[in-house]
């Protein structure tokens, strides 16, 4: 049983929303630096691990890597869904979306040649739709400012995007890249508000030893 279903079931909606914005951008933070890493870059990924005659492949993984950072409202929110007991809301959601993405699908079929940077595109783009429907509605449940979730989630998107384009900016190796990308970040996430709990984790380690 997760916790946010046990504070649910004490009818602790305040706890509840608390594990939510706490780990929602713990984890999409986390999961920000990988997707961003991964779109700013992939061309040299493809060209190192695959070679040059990959390239085409290069605006699949760019999309794809969106794909992977919405997933982490995906999951976090579909968890809220099911340990609020809002199974009925949650599948007509994916329901409806699911079926005008197919309908998206076959009429994009008619008009472009389907390819899997078509078929990345389409799909990326009707999970954020129905991601971001989702949280809409767990922002309404929690009784959660919109405003200002979006005015942290961009400040949080923006600071690690500008990060990781001042390293590739001065175009290290990849590896050394990777190296100072995460540096610059946990640099910058200490200024702010320690979105990433690298604190948090020190502090576990240290009564470990």
């Amino acid at each position: 049983m997760s916790e946010m279903t046990k504070k649910y079931q004490r009818n602790d909606i305040d706890g509840v929303r608390k594990v939510f914005s706490d780990n929602i951008f713990k984890v999409y933070s986390v999961h920000a630096c990988l997707s961003f890493y991964l779109l700013i870059n992939a061309s040299d990924i493809i060209l190192v691990t695959v070679g040059g005659n990959f390239t085409g492949a290069i605006k699949s993984l760019e999309i794809l890597s969106i794909f992977s950072l919405c997933h982490t409202f995906g999951m976090l929110s579909g968890n809220l869904f099911l340990s609020t007991g809002r199974n009925k809301l949650y599948s007509s959601i994916n329901i409806v979306v699911m079926l005008f993405g197919g309908a998206a699908l076959i009429i994009t079929s008619y008009f472009y040649k389907m390819n899997a940077e078509v078929l990345a595109f389409v799909a990326t783009l009707f999970y954020m739709l129905r991601v971001f429907i989702q949280l809409y509605f767990n922002l309404i449940f929690l009784n959660l400012k919109k405003s200002r979730f979006i005015f942290e989630l961009i400040v949080v998107s923006g600071g690690i995007l500008i990060c990781l384009k001042a390293v590739h900016f001065f175009q290290f190796n990849l590896l050394l890249n990777l190296f100072v990308s995460m540096c610059l970040v946990f640099i910058v996430n200490f200024i702010f508000k320690d979105y990433l709990g690298i604190s948090k984790i020190f502090i576990s380690l240290r009564r470990l030893s």
